[in-house]
């Protein structure tokens, strides 16, 4: 993998917090039901309202090189791109789902500028992820791009969606991200409409 994407394919899962709070609020997130993402999506797949990514494992040009490790899940392809998910428990007190999805996504934005050059971002088009039987689950999403510290330019989406009105608040989050030139939309649109989906009994929408 690339070095400029080599530092950034867990930015994902940057250390959760809400826009009240400060990272010490998170203490010592339990490892997320990712085991259950590795199942079919039936409601037997479901063991709480804890939503969990159901990740393609088998996708078809990529190679699985992390899985569920720490709630983490990675995959990546022959032209440099990779395909992230993460989940964990976000401590609170909460504002609201939009209002801490749209947070926690901003946060990479500012991440990113403090590590790298030429950082531009833009909200994305994408903002949903297949859900539940059927379902599409509202999220805060950007597209990103880059100057990688390799000197190569990417480009990539960045999904977040806190679930607060839960049992355990948890941050769920997304990245697809490409040298510019191997960046697809039509890749991104197929994988978040059927290949990467989240298990979740929780509203797929801000305000529901």
């Amino acid at each position: 993998m690339a070095a400029g994407l080599l530092a950034l394919a867990f930015l994902s899962p940057i250390a959760a917090c809400s826009s009240k709070g400060s990272l010490d609020d998170l203490k010592n997130p339990t490892p997320s039901r990712s085991t259950s993402s590795f199942k079919p999506s039936t409601s037997a797949s479901i063991a709480s309202d804890t939503p969990t990514w159901n990740f393609p494992v088998n996708l078809d040009g990529w190679r699985m090189d992390i899985i569920d490790r720490d709630g983490k899940n990675r995959a990546i392809n022959s032209a440099g791109c990779y395909l992230t998910t993460s989940q964990r428990p976000i401590a609170g007190p909460l504002e609201g789902d939009r209002e801490e999805s749209e947070y926690q996504n901003e946060r990479i934005a500012t991440t990113l500028r403090s590590q790298l050059t030429n950082v531009q971002a833009q909200p994305a088009s994408e903002t949903r992820v297949s859900g539940f039987s059927g379902k599409k689950i509202e999220g805060a999403a950007s597209e990103i791009s880059y100057t990688g510290k390799d000197g190569v330019a990417y480009k990539g989406w960045y999904w977040s969606r806190v679930f607060g009105k839960i049992k355990t608040p948890v941050l769920l989050q997304s990245t697809y991200a490409c040298p510019v030139q191997a960046y697809s939309a039509a890749e991104l649109t197929s994988i978040i409409n059927g290949k990467l989906s989240i298990l979740s009994r929780a509203s797929e929408d801000f305000d529901g």
